[in-house]
């Protein structure tokens, strides 16, 4: 579903709707988006105008989304026309049908699915550059358009937002709140040790490990972007034997976890070599 806040003409006359005119309809009596219609000889009832009221749905889904720390770019982003390359379509294919179990409300054979798909942590491995996030922001995009409450962040964003919990103001409550409670989690550069500042004695790491068990035990879905395999988590933290055993231990529930839904998605397709590689192509027709 596309993001479109352009709207044609319509007929409620009112400044509030993008549509107004009103040189086109002065003969409308209208109010914030709605309009009188004469339904019978002296009876009028007031009416939402259809323009006004998709609008302010729409208008409510972009306050979502940017609550939800999705650039503004991914709007126009498609899976099926702007995903480039074709080693991960299988990747791709799967977390098609992973927005479809998740969206579902009316096919109970699909329920079972539905649930799980609410609760599972998800892996998306691959090197830089391989639209690893793209994806996952299209996601996040679409799940906005069910009414679903999602975040993106960086694991440095979110960690530096956890550790600095003691002078934290309000704005900041809320928002640990509201990465600890929504939907979907989006947690990108996870567990890369060059995206990460840990300081020698790794303090960071146990708040970290507390918020990651916390959504698990409340069971709220989360997808880890990286380019650090899944079994190579613990060696994010060498400098100290308690940083060491924290991260083994998280690495440790984040591969129980994956491998019960079978859920580490592997992503090969490079972007710009895939654009290389169509301008290179010569094309008969």
């Amino acid at each position: 579903m596309k993001l479109d806040f352009i709207h044609e003409e319509c007929r409620c006359g009112t400044k509030l709707c993008p549509c107004y005119n009103d040189k086109e309809v002065p003969r409308i009596k209208s109010y914030e988006g709605y309009y009188y219609e004469e339904t019978s000889p002296g009876l009028h009832v007031l009416r939402p105008c259809d323009k006004f009221s998709e609008y302010s749905r729409k208008h409510q889904v972009f306050l979502k989304f940017k609550k939800s720390n999705i650039p503004d770019s991914i709007i126009k982003y498609e899976i099926e026309k702007d995903y480039l390359g074709n080693k991960s379509l299988n990747t791709i294919e799967l977390i098609k049908k992973y927005f479809k179990y998740f969206c579902n409300t009316k096919n109970k054979r699909l329920l079972p699915y539905t649930e799980i798909a609410k609760k599972a942590i998800l892996y998306f491995y691959g090197d830089n550059g391989t639209q690893k996030t793209h994806v996952a922001h299209w996601l996040l995009k679409e799940l906005l358009f069910y009414d679903f409450n999602v975040y993106y962040t960086t694991m440095q964003d979110l960690t530096k937002l956890l550790v600095d919990t003691v002078e934290v103001d309000e704005k900041e409550k809320e928002l640990i709140d509201f990465c600890l409670n929504c939907d979907l989690l989006v947690i990108d550069e996870a567990f890369d040790k060059s995206k990460m500042t840990l300081f020698k004695s790794a303090y960071q790491i146990p708040f970290l490990d507390s918020f990651i068990r916390n959504r698990i035990q409340k069971e709220k879905a989360t997808i880890f972007i990286s380019n650090v395999l899944p079994e190579n988590i613990s060696k994010l933290s060498e400098k100290t034997n308690e940083g060491v055993e924290i991260m083994k231990s998280l690495s440790d529930l984040i591969q129980r976890n994956i491998q019960i839904n079978n859920s580490l998605l592997v992503f090969e397709d490079n972007y710009i070599k895939e654009v290389e590689r169509i301008k290179d192509r010569i094309v008969l027709f």
